[in-house]
């Protein structure tokens, strides 16, 4: 074999063993052993710009620092826009960045660094953008699951104190399911051994297909709760009740929105709400046993200025009543509210 042949021999061997970073926003689950010097030459990437990434994403991660078992680290090149972009299912390509205000297909590709026919292609039927919209990002393919449905795919991040157990009840499951769910941990058997920071634990139930999952926070108070709808509520009634908005009423309630009816018996769920972390249903809560319903007047002004009964909510209307205001005006009637639309 000749000396060049021999040293491209070599060069295609090294190649073989250094992994490339072709996806958005790619990210990597630590290992034992792992070093931040060693990922940084298994991606054939500088260690400053590895470090520098995690500096970005805020992964846990601290240049010089130690890494965790299962840390996820992001990988270079990284962009703020990244924290908008998730994984549906178990394969990396299959990314969709979730939409803010203000952005245009032009816009998102310029923030990833993506080309915009490359992002016009993966979406061939959008014509515009609303915030909370998924946008699938070049890759997609009609093998990746539906983007956004990540509550059978929840993984939380380990905070310090944390425990299997402690886990299991913030999130209402059976402590026995979280083990199973997360056979590698080296302290499973023990469900009260307290868990490393940066450790990530799955939430059952979590399959397979869901790959590295979708990481969620740790349920708090409040945003798991309901009321039960009683003869005569309205929304401005229901508002009122717990100290929140029609818009906000509206934003987690989102079939209200066309002028959904709100029928006795029914469950309306209370801001905040998160649908990611509330898969076991919701607590009811009592209705306030001071709250009296306010009787509008027939034709008085109305906060926008109009009389009348039959009013349409806009903007001004989302602000929380004062007792005189409540006094003259009626409940607002739902108008057409944005859905969540899947691109």
């Amino acid at each position: 074999m000749t000396r060049a042949a021999s040293l491209l021999l070599a060069l295609a061997v090294g190649l073989a063993a250094v992994h490339t970073t072709t996806a958005v926003c790619d990210t990597y689950v630590v290992q034992a052993g792992d070093t931040i010097g060693a990922i940084a030459s298994m991606f054939g990437v500088q260690l400053s710009a590895l470090e520098e990434a995690q500096t970005q994403c805020n992964s846990g991660y601290t240049a010089g620092g130690l890494l965790q078992f299962q840390q996820t680290l992001c990988l270079p090149p990284y962009y703020p826009a990244c924290l908008n972009v998730k994984t549906a299912g178990d394969n990396k390509d299959c990314k969709y960045y979730t939409v803010q205000g203000g952005d245009t297909l032009a816009s998102i590709a310029s923030s990833l660094g993506l080309a915009l026919l490359d992002m016009q292609s993966a979406n061939p039927d959008t014509v515009s953008l609303q915030p909370n919209d998924y946008v699938k990002l070049p890759g997609w393919n009609d093998s990746c699951p539906a983007p956004g449905d990540t509550t059978s795919c929840r993984v939380y991040v380990a905070q310090e104190g944390d425990s299997l157990a402690s886990i299991a009840i913030s999130f209402s499951v059976n402590v026995a399911d979280v083990q199973e769910v997360n056979p590698s941990l080296s302290t499973a058997a023990d469900t009260s051994a307290v868990l490393q920071p940066g450790q990530r634990i799955n939430i059952p139930p979590f399959t397979a297909a869901c790959g590295e999952g979708v990481v969620v926070p740790k349920p708090v108070a409040g945003n798991c709760f309901g009321y039960e709808v009683q003869t005569g509520d309205t929304l401005f009634d229901i508002a009122t009740m717990f100290q929140t908005t029609a818009a906000l009423l509206i934003e987690v309630n989102p079939e209200l929105a066309a002028g959904g009816v709100l029928s006795p018996g029914s469950q309306v769920k209370l801001p905040p709400y998160d649908p990611a972390v509330c898969v076991n249903g919701i607590t009811l809560r009592p209705r306030p046993a001071t709250f009296t319903p306010v009787q509008p007047t027939p034709g008085a002004a109305t906060p926008t200025g109009q009389s009348g009964p039959d009013l349409g909510i806009t903007e001004g209307d989302f602000a929380a009543p004062t007792p005189s205001d409540a006094a003259a005006a009626p409940a607002p009637a739902p108008s057409a509210f944005k859905r969540r639309r899947l691109i």
